[in-house]
């Protein structure tokens, strides 16, 4: 993704998902070993959050994709730790609901993928 699509997609997530302050968008190399932080900055003296990606130019082709495996499997294994029997399953509006994401972010942390 370039700059423009990356930008693009914080306007849709403002709608459907708006941040406490205005959201910025940025790709980097090099992030201290990190794929991505967020601040909270000042521009022209009012607050705002900053979101900076790792633009991954630096890495193999290989690496990006154990990255992306990696996160796949934890989003999968999360449906796994969750899933219930049949029955159950077909009143759920989504298999993405909050109950999904409390899943998802045990599994990261029990992983050590979080602070």
């Amino acid at each position: 993704m370039n700059g423009k699509e990356l930008s693009k997609l914080v306007r849709k997530l403002q709608i459907v998902a708006p941040a406490l302050l205005p959201v910025s968008v940025t790709t980097r190399g090099k992030l201290g070993g990190g794929y991505g932080t967020c601040e909270i900055i000042k521009r022209k003296g009012e607050p705002r959050i900053k979101i900076t990606i790792n633009s991954f130019k630096d890495f193999s082709k290989e690496e990006v994709v154990d990255i992306l495996q990696t996160q796949l499997l934890v989003h999968e294994y999360a449906h796994a730790t969750q899933w219930r029997v049949p029955r159950q399953e077909v009143g759920r509006a989504s298999d993405h609901d909050s109950e999904f994401g409390v899943h998802y972010a045990k599994i990261y942390k029990l992983l050590g993928m979080s602070d």
